[in-house]
């Protein structure tokens, strides 16, 4: 959490699209799972609305709680690896082109891909009021993952080029 990316992120989340998500699910609780959050994301922190762990040791148990992953940052590189994580725990993406083009997700099969706040915030209270739409994505992005980036495909794919060398 403590890249100037993330910490925009943050902030574009909690003040663009976090309240238009409230709008529709008023229920809905932020989880914010990383290290080195500055203070002015851990003061945040209510055990309600927000919740921010900090370093955890293993993020799977907290990354459990999650219905929908909201990834919406405006500088990126490189493969995203917290969206296969989370993919590969069922759980459906929602973000930026930025976020989300590396990691070869179809739109409205495996989450939503869009710069819009608006649009952001839309696709996520869909998710979390739509169970059975956000089952069969977390399935698909599951099967995506084991598919393209688990150790299976991606040692067997780079074996499968040294031997042909």
């Amino acid at each position: 959490m403590g890249g100037q990316g993330n910490i925009n992120a943050f902030f574009r989340l909690w003040r663009g699209i976090f309240p238009g998500i409230k709008r529709i699910v008023p229920d809905a609780r932020l989880l914010v799972v990383g290290a080195n959050s500055p203070d002015s994301i851990q003061r945040l922190h209510d055990g309600r609305d927000v919740v921010v762990t900090g370093f955890v040791d293993d993020v799977r148990g907290h990354l459990g709680q999650a219905k929908v992953a909201i990834i919406p940052l405006e500088v990126a590189g490189g493969f995203r690896g917290r969206a296969g994580e989370m993919m590969a725990m069922e759980i459906p993406v929602v973000g930026t082109h930025r976020a989300l083009d590396s990691v070869e997700l179809t739109p409205g099969v495996h989450g939503f891909i869009t710069d819009s706040d608006a649009e952001m915030a839309s696709h996520a209270a869909r998710l979390l009021t739509d169970d059975r739409l956000r089952m069969r994505m977390g399935g698909e992005c599951r099967a995506l993952t084991v598919a393209r980036y688990s150790i299976d495909a991606t040692i067997g794919t780079l074996s499968d080029y040294y031997s042909g060398l």
